[in-house]
């Protein structure tokens, strides 16, 4: 709690509208607790989890008396999290995806799929991946230091995908990795086990934030096309 006070008046704020617990490392469920005291105490709005995808997301879950709000995790077009929305979905947490357009990935900003789609609505190829996302019911929050593109994501709520345009997305799901990226992931699951003390990441300019290598895009390469 100590931490987060300190957070709190470095911010200027009186609450904070959402606080994640970053990682499933020390005393993780001592820290739950915390964060539940603070929403007892008015100071945080909602609480969710980042980066919990081993096995004690359930045991977080399931000793919680606030239900995380999200789950904080990649998640876009190329890496969809469908088996982990099931598993959330028994305690109505929600993803927030982390790298909603894969990093700017080119390749999966290219996609025929969204240009198409892009060309019927006059918007922008991320503006169709954006508002599938809200359309799947993930909480997005692109990142943007470009003016006109924060503008862009927000335009986002004058059109709706049809439910035949959301399964030709959602029919990228069954893709392969890369090798390379398959072995970071069993890399990373391994430092997730029970016992472990510290958990292998590097996010971008060494924030710290990320669920896979920087620039580990999953289903990168080999991947199946959209139709």
């Amino acid at each position: 709690m100590k931490a987060f006070e300190v957070s709190l008046k470095k911010l200027g704020l009186e609450y904070l509208d959402l606080l994640l617990l970053h990682q499933q490392v020390g005393d993780y469920m001592g820290a739950w607790k915390d964060c539940e005291k603070a929403v007892a105490q008015g100071k945080v709005k909602s609480i969710g989890l980042s980066n919990f995808e081993s096995g004690r997301l359930e045991e977080v879950c399931e000793a919680a008396a606030i239900k995380p709000a999200v789950l904080q995790v990649e998640c876009h077009p190329y890496f969809q999290q469908n088996e982990l929305k099931k598993r959330l979905a028994p305690y109505g947490t929600v993803i927030e995806a982390w790298y909603p357009i894969g990093h700017g990935d080119a390749d999966l900003i290219g996609e025929p799929v969204f240009t198409e789609l892009a060309q019927k609505y006059g918007k922008t190829n991320v503006q169709v991946i954006l508002r599938w996302h809200i359309q799947e019911g993930t909480v997005i929050f692109p990142k943007s230091t470009n003016p006109q593109h924060i503008r862009d994501n927000f335009d986002i709520f004058d059109f709706e995908l049809t439910g035949e345009e959301m399964e030709r997305i959602r029919s990228g799901r069954s893709i392969k990795m890369c090798g390379s990226l398959q072995r970071r992931l069993s890399s990373r699951r391994r430092s997730l086990q029970p016992g472990r003390r510290r958990i292998k990441e590097a996010g971008q300019d060494g924030q710290g934030i990320c669920d896979l290598p920087h620039g580990g895009l999953a289903g990168r390469k080999d991947r199946r096309r959209f139709p």
